[in-house]
């Protein structure tokens, strides 16, 4: 329930459709924010998150979240502000 209130609150934060959360720059926050959240909205620039399993109970709630403006958020900053690493490639 704490994740979910926490969740509710950032999505509130960004329902004004502001890209970055402090101010107009993407800043440490924005990376602070997006490396917590990220194994839970499994951006696609980091596949390593794709493979990873988590018990039943955590899953659903992952994929009930996925659909969430925070979760959509990490992954954008992801894919926008991320350089793809040759390490969290899978061979």
């Amino acid at each position: 329930a704490r994740v979910e209130t926490e969740l509710d609150w950032l999505d509130d934060v960004i329902a004004d459709g502001r890209p970055f959360l402090a101010g107009d720059k993407f800043t440490r926050a924005d990376i602070a924010v997006a490396s917590l959240l990220s194994p839970f909205a499994r951006p696609d620039a980091m596949p390593l998150y794709q493979r990873m399993e988590f018990p039943p109970n955590l899953a659903a709630d992952l994929a009930r979240w996925q659909s969430r403006p925070t979760l959509q958020w990490v992954a954008n900053i992801y894919t926008h502000h991320r350089k793809r690493s040759p390490r969290s490639t899978p061979r």
